[in-house]
């Protein structure tokens, strides 16, 4: 090489040298790690708009002026090194300029915001165990859409007495005052309706709840996409609460020691007891008075607990802050919600087969809202169909993930009515294996984000067995509505249990008349058909009571009082505490004296015939019945009295001299109690076991009694 050329090459590279750290002497800075082009036009377009405001304002702010035509220089020679440590230097000359009225610039990542500092607030530094810890504080900025975490996330990180680390995920909250107007309809009628009102400013919100007693440590933490700035309050240390003992038994939890039932997290056995189909101020109320612990909360299109939002990635703040109120008077009256977060009918396209039920019209995912679906069965396949769920599985978990009141997330409500509710094209998309993959991804990334609730799904047919078999899915549930529901739902709770998969079943919806079909029952067989399957059910080692489906104010309902029902069940069974009692089903022995029975015979749409029960000599009452060596509870049936007889005019008739016996239990006297499953009217016995065998003679009844053994101390 030339000597001339070489010295003008070393020439120029001293140069560079010198300018390079010229320049960091200059600007008091090391050397920083450059932004990416999208971080740093994000920064760059702030600076812009915050130096805007205070020039607005008559504020000197020439050197930062200076400095952002400096950063776009250097932007746009692409050199992002140089653009990264100017515009930090401009973020700093507009920090110091002294402009009363303009909200400070955000600073640089890791460093805290003083005027942040100021704004938290709690509801409480003295917290029961399991109850709310609640912060909220004012965002430091705005942003285009709070509830997109690749844009921001807001997290409070806490420790708890024994060292354990957790986080819960902040929410965007706005408060609401409550009105309750008086006002009339077009009829006339006067009617009570609450009015929500705009209370302030949108805020971060935070929730979680101590599982421990003793002091907690916690801090929280704003992070922008791209890890771009990050807050932190307090900007070093933490703050401080502590968390008290209380009587709350904890959450729902599948019971470690009988898969078949549910416990507390203190271990105590939950039976659940109780219906849907939606969480209502006046239903909960009436569901505490009647003892049921248990509730369907629907957030699908049509139900009252709806977190719709304008669209996609956004979430109805006024219906969130409804529910915010029903969730706690769950808590209040010791009710535990199924958060029901997806439902057929909003994914259903065949208006045809499925009348007013096919919402896929007004559906966000649809294409022609907006959306990113051709057809509804994409839903389990598209990509950016995930993310939006998640995101909205993530507010939810975020906003109520704390409460104990939550029973559990349920991915869908009967996934599988989309192979009958879709077009011929939809059908095309509707692929096993995707849902299959798409359940144990929500359940998975469910489990990830709340560790403290239980995750499950719902299937119109089944058993679908793979998807029971996912570690993602907590616990099986069954919907049935075939007719007639007192023999049909028996035989598919045998199914479940014959797939021997180690987890509670529970039945969540059940009833004798499908969706779109009406089997034209009298008000008899109405009423027999869902009181037989709730005693039927449980006495078969269901994990609790069977959940109907009626609507209040539905005509049927107001003749059936089935809410009594429920509360006689859950008076019954109090204290029972199952999963802790090696309880089993029995196999009693029927010592009624038989009669000449008929056989009962249906046909099938194929044309074919189907045995509902032999007939002949044979005992007049079935007997179901579970327990373990010193205690038995039993359900004892007058055999023809069920939907199909019923409706077909069967009159209850006085039933005598009914007697059973049980094997296998612990010899001596047995305290036994008989109650009217429809009254509530209970009557005492006793009873003696020998050798083993304890049998029991039933006092007379109509249509069914139920009894109770247990083994005197």
């Amino acid at each position: 090489m030339d000597n001339r050329l070489l010295a003008i090459l070393l020439a120029a590279l001293l140069l560079l040298a010198i300018g390079g750290a010229y320049f960091l002497l200059q600007s008091g800075t090391a050397p920083v790690q450059p932004l990416s082009e999208k971080e740093l036009k994000q920064k760059f377009d702030l600076a812009v708009e915050k130096a805007a405001q205070m020039k607005g304002k008559n504020c000197e702010i020439s050197e930062a002026e200076r400095l952002l035509r400096e950063t776009r220089n250097a932007f746009v020679q692409g050199d992002l090194s140089s653009a990264t440590a100017i515009l930090m230097q401009a973020e700093e000359a507009i920090r110091n300029a002294n402009c009363p009225g303009v909200p400070p610039v955000q600073p640089p990542a890791n460093q805290t915001n003083q005027t942040w500092n100021g704004s938290i607030k709690t509801n409480s530094n003295s917290i029961a165990k399991y109850s709310k810890f609640e912060i909220s504080l004012k965002s430091p900025k705005q942003y285009s859409n709070p509830f997109d975490s690749e844009i921001v996330t807001a997290e409070a990180h806490f420790t708890s007495p024994s060292g354990k680390e957790e986080t819960a995920i902040g929410f965007w909250y706005q408060d609401y005052s409550k009105e309750e107007k008086l006002e009339q309809t077009r009829r006339g009628d006067a009617v009570r309706r609450q009015v929500y009102t705009l209370l302030g400013e949108p805020v971060w919100m935070f929730r979680y709840a101590p599982v421990e007693t003793g002091e907690y440590n916690y801090y929280i933490t704003i992070n922008e996409g791209g890890s771009a700035s990050t807050y932190r309050h307090p900007q070093s240390g933490s703050l401080k609460f502590s968390a008290t003992s209380s009587n709350s038994k904890g959450y729902i939890e599948v019971s470690k020691k009988d898969f078949s039932y549910f416990s507390y997290s203190n271990g105590e056995t939950f039976l659940p007891v109780g219906h849907g189909p939606e969480m209502d101020s006046e239903k909960l109320q009436s569901m505490a008075e009647h003892k049921m612990n248990i509730v369907q909360a629907e957030f699908t299109s049509g139900f009252k607990d709806g977190l719709a939002g304008e669209k996609l990635g956004q979430y109805g703040l006024e219906n969130a802050f409804v529910f915010d109120g029903l969730l706690e008077q769950a808590e209040d009256s010791g009710i535990y919600a199924q958060m029901v977060l997806v439902g057929w009918p909003e994914f259903a396209d065949n208006k045809e087969a499925m009348e007013g039920n096919a919402q896929w019209d007004a559906n966000p995912y649809n294409k022609k809202n907006g959306g990113m679906l051709d057809y509804p069965t994409q839903f389990f396949s598209n990509e950016q169909a995930k993310k939006y769920f998640k995101g909205r599985v993530r507010y939810m978990a975020a906003r109520w993930g704390y409460s104990e009141a939550v029973f559990c997330w349920q991915l869908w409500g009967e996934f599988d009515m989309l192979s009958f509710a879709s077009t011929e094209q939809a059908k095309e998309y509707y692929f096993e294996e995707d849902i299959l993959a798409w359940h144990n991804e929500m359940g998975e990334y469910l489990q990830s984000i709340d560790k403290r609730h239980m995750v499950s799904t719902a299937e119109a047919n089944g058993p679908y067995e793979a998807l029971w078999q996912l570690p993602s899915m907590d616990y099986m549930t069954i919907h049935d509505y075939n007719h007639p529901i007192d023999w049909n739902l028996l035989q598919k709770l045998q199914l479940y249990q014959e797939l021997g998969i180690a987890k509670p079943i529970l039945i969540q919806e059940y009833g004798p008349e499908p969706l779109l079909g009406n089997q034209n029952l009298n008000d008899e067989a109405n009423r027999a058909a869902y009181h037989n399957p709730l005693w039927q059910t449980t006495l078969m080692k269901a994990s609790g009571a069977p959940m109907k489906w009626t609507w209040y104010g539905d005509e049927r309902e107001a003749t059936m009082d089935m809410d009594e029902d429920y509360k006689i069940l859950s008076e019954f069974f109090a204290g029972s505490d199952f999963a802790n009692k090696g309880i089993e089903a029995l196999a009693p022995i029927d010592l009624t004296p038989k009669q000449n029975i008929a056989p009962i015979t249906t046909q099938k749409k194929d044309g074919s015939t189907r045995t509902l029960r032999e007939g002949g000599t044979i005992s007049p009452v079935k007997v179901y019945s579970i327990g373990n060596q010193n205690s038995a509870y039993a359900w004892v049936h007058d055999l023809r009295y069920n939907e199909y007889e019923v409706n077909s005019g069967y009159q209850a008739t006085t039933m005598q001299n009914v007697k059973f016996k049980l094997s296998g239990m612990d010899s001596g006297a047995y305290s036994v109690e008989f109650w009217n499953t429809y009254t509530g009217e209970k009557t005492t016995s006793s009873a003696n076991a020998v050798s083993g065998s304890l049998e029991i003679s039933v006092p007379s009844f109509s249509k069914d009694i139920a009894v109770k053994a247990v083994k005197q101390s």
